[in-house]
């Protein structure tokens, strides 16, 4: 098993809040959404747990576009 510390984005700041959920089994459950705070200095969400495979889901509502350079996990 894998254990994840954080996930923390890169990109341009913005006045907006990205959601993000996750699935540990090939897309039959996700868990609910989680709000960062992409205005932040590090928009960074910790404590994600432990997993064997994992796919993450972005969802952004803000009225601005969003660009996001990369995706670290820790």
């Amino acid at each position: 098993n894998k254990f994840q510390g954080a996930l923390e984005v890169h990109g341009d700041k913005s006045e907006a809040l990205l959601q993000v959920r996750w699935s540990d089994d090939d897309y039959d459950t996700w868990s609910k959404f989680r709000a960062m705070d992409l205005n932040s200095m590090r928009p960074r969400m910790r404590r994600l747990g432990e997993f064997k495979q994992r796919a993450f889901q972005f969802l952004h509502l803000a009225d601005s576009p969003l660009r996001l350079n990369e995706i670290d996990t820790e």
